[in-house]
């Protein structure tokens, strides 16, 4: 039996991210405010992210969970490693 394959319609398959951001506040009450609207801004849907040293695509990702979290002595800066989802990393997906 012959085997045939078609490239005309290719599918890129979703994709799984380790990404970390730093968190910083003015102080104890501005880290909390920031820390707050970052989680609640990644845990939202899908979000747009766009890394310059990477180019201009902007990469739209979902949250899946924290991996990773260390907190400042002063309470002040955080350190959050998360995995996000790209549904879609072809290039159809990205704008």
């Amino acid at each position: 039996m012959e085997k045939r394959l078609s490239l005309n319609n290719e599918k890129v398959d979703e994709r799984d991210l380790n990404l970390t951001f730093t968190i910083q506040g003015d102080n104890q009450v501005d880290y909390i405010s920031k820390f707050k609207e970052f989680m609640a801004e990644m845990v939202s849907g899908l979000v747009e992210i766009k890394i310059p040293i990477l180019g201009n695509d902007i990469y739209r990702v979902y949250y899946k969970n924290a991996t990773s979290y260390a907190m400042s002595v002063d309470r002040t800066f955080s350190k959050i490693a998360m995995k996000v989802c790209e549904p879609n990393p072809s290039s159809e997906g990205r704008k």
